[in-house]
């Protein structure tokens, strides 16, 4: 994967950089080590979970459907869509009103 290609993850041995002071080098690998284990970890992980993507997508289609096909779909995002298109709607119209007045003095 990308993140593999470009990281110290699997180097093998770490040697540490030119012109980096001698009190900086344990931390230095210390922290490419914990580097590595990290992106080790999230390659391992992606393997493992990005061939589900699209089955888990899939299988989310097939239910939603099968709610729609029952009548039985309910709309999560429409109650906050509703209140942000309100809330939105609201102050546009205080400021059309504050610029028809503020132009209406002149």
């Amino acid at each position: 994967t990308f993140i593999r290609d470009n990281s110290f993850a699997g180097k093998g041995s770490l040697t540490v950089p030119e012109g980096l002071s001698s009190s900086m080098h344990d931390d230095w690998l210390s922290v490419v080590k914990r580097e590595q284990t990290v992106i080790e970890f999230l390659g391992f992980f992606g393997d493992i979970l990005w061939p589900w993507v699209p089955i888990f997508i899939w299988l989310f289609a097939i239910y939603e459907s099968y709610l729609i096909f029952n009548g039985k779909y309910f709309d999560l995002v429409q109650e906050p869509k509703a209140k942000v298109i309100d809330f939105v709607d609201k102050y546009s119209l205080l400021l059309s009103e504050q610029i028809q007045f503020f132009l209406a003095l002149f």
